[in-house]
């Protein structure tokens, strides 16, 4: 995993969300094809994270204090539970399919 770094989505490196691993991620847990999922408290969003890459991917946005996450695989449905912690509400995040191979 790259510490500092990441890949955006037009495979430029930044530097300057490190966040995501230290100061402002929460809430974490792995997909079964081994991508991380973390909540991030600074700018309030839920990402993917692909640990042999350091590509993040956005996942979901508008949460207020996002904490706890779990990914959860359920017959057709693939999701993550987080828990909004200043709203006082469980949020459901739909993943994409590419999250679980077959």
């Amino acid at each position: 995993m790259w510490v500092g770094l990441y890949r955006t989505g037009t495979g430029v490196l930044c530097t300057d969300v490190c966040c995501l691993l230290f100061a402002g991620s929460w809430g974490l847990d792995t997909t079964l094809s081994g991508l991380i999922v973390a909540s991030c408290i600074k700018p309030h969003a839920l990402y993917s994270i692909d640990p042999a890459t350091g590509y993040i991917s956005h996942l979901a946005g508008l949460l207020h204090l996002p904490r706890a996450v779990a990914v959860v695989v359920c017959d057709d449905k693939r999701c993550a539970f987080v828990c909004d912690a200043t709203n006082k509400r469980i949020c459901c995040a739909t993943l994409p399919p590419f999250m679980f191979p077959v």
